[in-house]
C-alpha cells in the first residue's frame, strides 16, 4: 500500500534545488511558468541532449540535424533566447512558448530536439513540462572525458568570441590566463557532478556519447544515436555540415603551460619552505 503522508521537503540550499540562472531569468519573463495540461501532452518522442558548455554538443546536434530526421536541436532555454522569442511571437507563458517551440520544428517524420543544461533540464521538470507535455524524452548525454582540454577550448572561445568554426570576422589572440583556466577546470567539475545528481536523483539513464569518439568517427556516432532515438537507417547529408575541428597548436601550448604551472604551484604549497 502506498503512503499516505505527503513527500519530505528538499533542503533549499541544495545546488539541484535552487533556481538557476536561466529558471530565474525565465519566470520573470513569463505570467504563467506550471504546465497545467494547458495543451495536449506531446506524442511523439523529444531527443533532450545534455551537455556542459564545449563538451562537444553543437557538433552532435550538426549531425543530427544532417539527418533531416532530427528538428531544431538548438539551446531554446537561454533566458535571451526566450526573452526574444516571447516577445517576437506574443507569448505570455511558459508552457505556451515550449509548446510554440515544438510546433515551430516540428514535422512528420521526424523528432523534436534540444540542448539544455543541468539546470535548464531540472527547469522542465519543475515546471511540468516533463513529464506532463514532453512525455517520452530521450535523453542523450555528451560527455568530454579531458577536462583541461575543455576548460582551455573554453577560455580561447570566450576571448575570441569564436563559438564556432564558421563564426566570421577577425577576432584578437586569446591570451594565457592559468588562473581562468583553473576555475573553468572547477566550475565544468561542478558542472558534470550536477549531471551525474541529476540523472541519478531523477532515475535518468542518458545514452551516453564520448566527445573523442565521436568527434573520430562522427557519421558512425550519429547512426548508432539514430538508432537509439528510434529512427532506424539514416543518411547523413554533407551539405549540411558547416563545423570544422577547432583545437590547434595554442590548446596544446595552453596545456603545456597550465600544467607546468600547475605542478610548481602544488609543490610550492607542499614546501614547508616556500615563502
Amino acid at each position: 500500500m502506498l503512503s499516505s503522508h505527503p513527500p519530505p521537503a528538499l533542503p533549499a540550499a541544495g545546488l539541484l534545488e535552487r533556481c538557476g540562472a536561466h529558471e530565474s531569468r525565465i519566470r520573470e519573463i513569463f505570467t504563467r511558468f506550471d504546465y497545467r495540461n494547458d495543451f495536449p501532452p506531446v506524442q511523439e518522442p523529444v531527443c533532450a541532449l545534455l551537455f556542459t558548455n564545449r563538451s562537444g554538443s553543437t557538433l552532435v546536434a550538426e549531425y543530427l540535424r544532417a539527418t533531416g530526421r532530427v528538428m531544431a536541436m538548438g539551446e531554446p532555454l537561454n533566458h535571451p533566447i526566450v526573452a526574444r522569442r516571447a516577445e517576437k511571437f506574443q507569448l505570455t507563458g511558459f508552457p505556451e512558448y515550449m509548446a510554440h517551440e515544438y510546433r515551430r520544428w516540428h514535422k512528420p517524420g521526424a523528432i523534436y530536439g534540444l540542448k539544455a543544461s543541468w539546470d535548464q533540464a531540472l527547469m522542465l521538470w519543475r515546471a511540468g513540462i516533463v513529464p506532463g507535455y514532453f512525455q517520452d524524452v530521450r535523453w542523450v548525454r555528451v560527455r568530454r572525458r579531458d577536462l583541461l582540454g575543455q576548460a582551455i577550448s573554453f577560455t580561447i572561445a570566450e576571448q575570441t568570441q569564436r563559438w564556432h568554426s564558421f563564426d566570421a570576422g577577425e577576432r584578437p589572440p586569446p591570451q594565457y590566463d592559468f588562473l581562468r583556466i583553473l576555475r573553468r577546470v572547477q566550475s565544468l567539475a561542478q558542472a558534470n557532478g550536477a549531471l551525474d545528481a541529476l540523472c541519478a536523483t531523477l532515475d535518468l539513464q542518458p545514452y551516453e556519447i564520448d566527445h573523442d569518439a565521436f568527434v573520430a568517427e562522427p557519421e558512425a556516432g550519429t547512426r548508432r544515436l539514430a538508432r537509439h532515438l528510434g529512427l532506424g537507417e539514416v543518411q547523413i547529408d554533407p551539405e549540411a555540415l558547416r563545423m570544422n575541428r577547432q583545437r590547434g597548436s595554442l590548446n596544446r601550448e595552453f596545456r603545456e603551460r597550465f600544467l607546468r604551472d600547475y605542478r610548481a604551484q602544488v609543490g610550492r604549497a607542499s614546501d614547508p619552505n616556500s615563502p
